[in-house]
């Protein structure tokens, strides 16, 4: 199996084509890692304020508050998997859809631990970005 691993957002499909065809050439599965960045410091600011609303008894409100995040996460991974998963039908290819949080490297070497049966990993021109630090 091919993983394509990638960043959750805008661009995230770019290079899923390549992935693709090389899986169609291999005649191997095709699984996509979408990988997005932690936010702590929002998360955070999320919790205090679903408290406070929870603390003057308006539970519904708090639970809206802790759950509209991981909702538009939902709906933006998955626009991209149906996409995905709709060209790897159409292809006549095995498709898995896997998520992460964090950092990139690490991303991918923990769901490499976690699927032994992956062959090769594709990088997305999205992880491609320069950081602060490098690798």
């Amino acid at each position: 199996m091919i993983l394509f691993a990638t960043k959750a957002g805008t661009g995230s499909m770019e290079g899923f084509p390549y992935a693709l065809e090389l899986a169609r050439s291999l005649r191997t599965g095709l699984g996509m890692l979408i990988i997005r960045q932690s936010r702590l410091s929002g998360a955070l600011e999320e919790a205090m304020m679903a408290a406070t609303f929870a603390e003057a008894g308006d539970i519904a409100t708090a639970r809206e508050i802790l759950q509209s995040e991981e909702l538009d996460i939902e709906a933006a991974h998955g626009v991209q998997l149906a996409a995905a998963k709709l060209q790897c039908r159409e292809a006549g290819i095995d498709f898995a859809a896997y998520a992460a949080v964090g950092d990139d490297v690490e991303a991918i070497r923990d769901t490499l631990k976690l699927r032994p049966g992956i062959e090769m990993v594709l990088l997305s021109p999205s992880l491609g970005a320069p950081r602060s630090g490098g690798y």
